[in-house]
């Protein structure tokens, strides 16, 4: 162990900087070569079993490129057990310390001890009952300052990557309408509909408040918590009776409360100009882009 030993009595009154904490435990650097861990309560919590094995994992990671720490200490005092999943990890740090000046636990609890023992591993750390520390210099403070440090920018690194290959790998919802598919986006409980422009390349008048009716009907029918449905007419050059029929029969439904209520947004020049010559513009809520009705109330 060198010539430093510690004790859980005494790690939180040691004179030495405050420490270092996860979620699960804290470290605190002590003498010029010896580390102590200390479990924290939420150790002993089930939920966070998880947790302390990836903290674990990162440390000895850490600990492999820190050849100046030779001694580890590990205080259990706040916990009834090690769970199983953080064993591998403890025990992948007593086996690297052993090549070093050895790892010693602090009130392990029976429980883990005993399974220590089955597996024969009782040889290869030592148990204290108290302990003191000297005080840190200030080379080992900055390593563990380091440590702590690399650790945070590789777990916030990886959480970015994960969520990057999550959104890459969540498509983007969809419904069918005659046999287009139509994208969508939710907000909450506003969805925002882009129409595809296969879709509205049509010349018959008379098929395009039909498809305007069946995108609405396919989305409220996959969508049946939404409660506001924001449709796009960007790439419609052209409002005819029909559509203009369609919407308007969608709008009184929603105004009802027998679907979601319905507003409008991103209209091409020439539509919006025939809305403003039949005063439609009065009648239905219109917004210049989506982000402006999802902050809305409407």
């Amino acid at each position: 162990m060198g010539n430093t030993t510690v004790s859980s009595r005494d790690f939180g009154s040691s004179p030495s900087p405050t420490p270092l904490s996860w979620a699960t435990f804290a470290l605190r650097p002590f003498g010029a070569d010896s580390l102590a861990i200390k479990l924290l309560p939420a150790a002993d919590d089930r939920a966070n079993e998880a947790e302390l094995a990836q903290s674990f994992r990162d440390l000895l990671c850490e600990l492999e490129r820190t050849p100046r720490i030779r001694s580890l200490i590990l205080d259990c005092e706040n916990v009834s057990s090690i769970p199983d999943e953080a064993r591998g990890g403890v025990i992948s740090l007593c086996l690297l310390f052993r090549k070093r000046d050895g790892l010693t636990f602090c009130q392990l609890p029976d429980t883990t001890m005993q399974a220590f023992t089955c597996m024969k591993l009782n040889k290869i750390f030592s148990t204290a009952e108290r302990c003191s520390g000297a005080l840190p210099t200030e080379a080992l403070v900055k390593d563990c300052r380091d440590m702590v440090e690399r650790i945070g920018e590789r777990r916030f690194e990886e959480a970015c990557l994960q969520r990057s290959r999550d959104s890459q790998l969540k498509a983007p919802p969809a419904v069918l309408c005659n046999g287009n598919l139509v994208f969508y986006s939710i907000h909450e409980e506003t969805v925002t509909v882009s129409l595809n422009p296969e879709i509205l390349s049509l010349e018959e008048d008379i098929s395009i408040g039909q498809r305007l009716r069946e995108v609405i009907s396919n989305i409220a029918e996959a969508e049946p918590n939404a409660q506001r449905i924001v449709l796009s007419l960007r790439g419609l050059e052209f409002m005819g009776a029909d559509p203009l029929g369609a919407l308007i029969s969608l709008h009184n439904a929603g105004k009802s409360g027998a679907s979601a209520r319905l507003a409008l947004c991103s209209l091409e020049p020439t539509v919006a100009e025939k809305f403003q010559l039949t005063r439609m513009n009065r009648f239905f809520t219109i917004f210049p882009d989506p982000e402006s009705a999802l902050v809305a109330a409407w």
